[in-house]
Parts: C-alpha cells; sequence; structure tokens
C-alpha cells in the first residue's frame, strides 16, 4: 500500500464519516487508520458480513405480502372433508383453483361448502378439524401463481409461448 492508496482511503473515510478502519491482507501487510476524532460514528461494515436477521415481526409481514388467506365466511365446526372416513379435500402442498371446494362448515345442522377464491399452492392449513371456527378466521395459507401478461412480453417470446402452451 502506497501513500496514495492510504490519502484516498483517508478521504473515503471522511466522505463517509468512517472514524476507525482496519485492512489486512494475510500474511502481506496489515494496517489500521483512525481519525483524530473526538466523535465517534459506526463504522461502515464490508460485503463480507453476516446477513442482517429477520425477526418475528418482519417475518409475519413477509408471509402476509406473500400469501392470500382464505377466510371463514360464517361461524361453525370446520371439516376438512365430507364425512371422517374420506381424505381431506386439500393438503397442504396441493395446487388449488378458483371455485374448487377446500372445506365444509357446519352451522345449525347445515353443511356449507367453502371454495377457493385463489388459484394457487395450498401452503398451510390453519384451522383444526372438528374444530369451531369465527366469521373471518383464516382458514387456509396459499400462495397465488404469478401470471405473466403475455402482451407486454417480447413479441418473439409470445409467439414461442403461445405455440408452446
Amino acid at each position: 500500500m502506497n501513500l496514495r492508496e492510504i490519502k484516498e482511503l483517508s478521504n473515503l473515510m471522511d466522505e463517509k464519516q468512517v472514524v476507525e478502519l482496519e485492512i489486512e491482507e494475510t500474511g502481506v501487510f496489515r494496517t489500521k487508520i483512525r481519525k483524530a476524532s473526538g466523535e465517534i460514528r459506526p463504522a461502515l461494515t464490508s460485503t463480507s458480513a453476516k446477513p442482517r436477521e429477520i425477526t418475528c415481526e418482519e417475518k409475519e409481514q413477509e408471509e402476509k405480502e406473500e400469501f392470500t388467506t382464505i377466510t371463514s365466511p360464517l361461524v361453525g365446526t370446520f371439516f376438512r372433508a365430507s364425512a371422517p372416513q374420506n381424505p381431506p379435500y386439500v393438503e397442504a402442498g396441493d395446487n388449488i383453483s378458483k371455485g374448487q371446494m377446500l372445506c365444509n362448515i357446519v352451522a345449525m345442522k347445515t353443511q356449507n361448502e367453502v371454495r377457493s377464491e385463489a388459484e394457487g399452492e395450498m401452503v398451510e392449513v390453519l384451522a383444526e378439524n372438528g374444530h369451531p371456527v369465527e366469521y373471518g378466521q383464516g382458514l387456509f395459507l396459499v400462495r397465488p401463481f404469478i401470471k405473466k401478461n403475455l402482451a407486454t412480453e417480447n413479441t418473439e417470446d409470445t409467439e414461442k409461448i403461445k405455440d408452446f402452451l
């Protein structure tokens, strides 16, 4: 490291308001530059720094943005199948389409069908089979399919896609 490089680093430290900088090239050299100011400011981190951990609140916010929640249209008892011996209408991981039967909610001895409002992948069943649910309570989490608008794509690519479909 020559004097010109040190001056450039010093100017960069002034510009970015960095008080201390340590540079090491294994086996070659190690240098530490410290500004003579009384105020200490946080140093810039390198790109090899550990990624910031995501808090639970941030993760929940991401999940809300990524998924569609299918909610209960009424108060009643949630059933995943038409009868206890039958398999559930849908499982986590299934692809669902609009209007597909998802569950039954029994209210006042009447079975009410709940059908899908969205197309996508069933990510999670939020309600427990045979348990009561409230109006507006989340029943299913669905990851919507991503649809591309073919009209905005490159015309050559659009023709290839149309031929493929």
